[in-house]
């Protein structure tokens, strides 16, 4: 998409921002895969797809395609997605689709990213050495492997989150999986990229900073690692029609439930439409 006009949106959220640019990550022939507990993920295909790429193909969990999906009713209901979906896989064949490296792109959001795109989803160690543990990688070492590549994400733009290496290797990156053993072959990437509400990076042997808001002193320190800025721009506002299509898609701003700042008002909407379904039935 280009041209249109923008609005300065110091009154966007951070989570808004993020899913116009997790957005900007796709391509026309892509296939994305988004988890039904992810909203700011899934905000994102569904406004690439209404956007910037119609033939974009989103798989919401098992569903294929669905149109028109109430978010904000997909966290209360289940089979929201499913009844709006053009067919639905089971999980078997959603599986068997990412083996065979039927999707093309994943957005991820881990605890941490390395300048490698090695990513932690496990565990980070404690001021007093010792471990603290996160739900676990689920998945992750095998779509790092398999899906044709992974953009990781996170609101909120800290050092912790891209330290020079991850404390544990959750999904290993191409890199890294080159390094252990020459022989390994596999169709993903691994994580390519990484978004936040105040940056993109391009992760690899040489990491580049893509684009940024703020002063790039600010952005560059929150890195563990060296990033080149020797083509990085400034990141521009988003487009109003987009906060439009954004708004159309999550009415009820459940993008914002992974940012700790708006979670409990995003959680008292969500709960209050809970209350009002109870109520008609």
């Amino acid at each position: 998409m280009s041209g249109g006009t923008t609005r300065v949106d110091d009154d966007v959220t951070p989570a808004t921002r993020l899913c116009w640019e997790l957005a900007r990550q796709t391509r026309p022939d892509d296939v994305l895969i988004v988890g039904v507990g992810t909203p700011l993920a899934a905000t994102a295909a569904l406004l690439a797809r209404e956007v910037l790429h119609p033939s974009l193909t989103v798989l919401f969990g098992t569903a294929v395609a669905p149109r028109r999906i109430d978010l904000a009713a997909s966290i209360l209901d289940s089979t929201a997605a499913p009844r709006a979906a053009i067919g639905n896989y089971t999980q078997v064949e959603v599986l068997d689709l990412v083996a065979r490296g039927g999707v093309t792109l994943q957005y991820v959001s881990p605890i941490e990213v390395d300048a490698l795109g090695n990513v932690n989803a496990s565990r980070v160690r404690r001021a007093d050495g010792g471990w603290r543990r996160f739900p676990g990688s689920l998945a992750i070492a095998d779509t790092a492997a398999l899906v044709g590549r992974l953009v990781a994400y996170r609101v909120g733009h800290q050092r912790r989150f891209f330290p020079e290496r991850v404390a544990f290797v959750s999904g290993a990156s191409a890199v890294e999986r080159g390094r252990r053993d020459a022989t390994v072959h596999g169709t993903g990437a691994g994580v390519t990229v990484a978004v936040t509400d105040s940056a993109t990076v391009r992760l690899g042997e040489r990491p580049q900073l893509v684009d940024y808001t703020g002063t790039i002193e600010h952005v560059t320190a929150e890195f563990g690692f060296t990033v080149d800025t020797t083509t990085s721009r400034l990141r521009e506002p988003v487009p109003t029609e987009v906060l439009a299509a954004i708004d159309a898609i999550d009415p009820l701003g459940v993008r914002n439930l992974e940012d700790k700042d708006h979670r409990s008002a995003v959680l008292a909407r969500v709960s209050a439409r809970g209350d009002a379904r109870g109520s008609a039935q």
